[in-house]
């Protein structure tokens, strides 16, 4: 391999010859995930691994994943639009509204 080969190579990974292996890893480190393992999905979700498990098996709670190959993979961007589509924001309901104006009166 020429000069010119192994320098285009090292500069693809972001390696150059002013850049450390640690600098660089450090670099990719600051960069976000686009997609989690299950692991890493279940505990953004406050869910379990297997709780995952059986939703890919059933799919009765819907969470949406991809198989890369024989993994398992969660995009962030996925969990994300699935939590707001399961958002329930309770209402309030008018005997609350009574029972509040009843005893704000005593």
């Amino acid at each position: 391999m020429d000069q010119t080969t192994s320098q285009n190579r090292f500069t693809l990974i972001g390696i150059t010859k002013n850049h450390s292996i640690a600098e660089s890893k450090a670099s990719l480190s600051s960069v976000k995930p686009l997609a989690v393992d299950p692991n890493q999905a279940a505990a953004l979700l406050s869910s379990t691994y297997s709780s995952l498990e059986k939703d890919r098996a059933t799919g009765h709670m819907g969470v949406p994943y991809v198989k890369a190959g024989r993994r398992v993979i969660y995009r962030l961007a996925d969990l994300d639009e699935w939590l707001k589509a399961n958002q329930i924001t309770p209402k309030k309901s008018p005997a609350s509204d009574e029972s509040e104006a009843t005893e704000g009166g005593l």
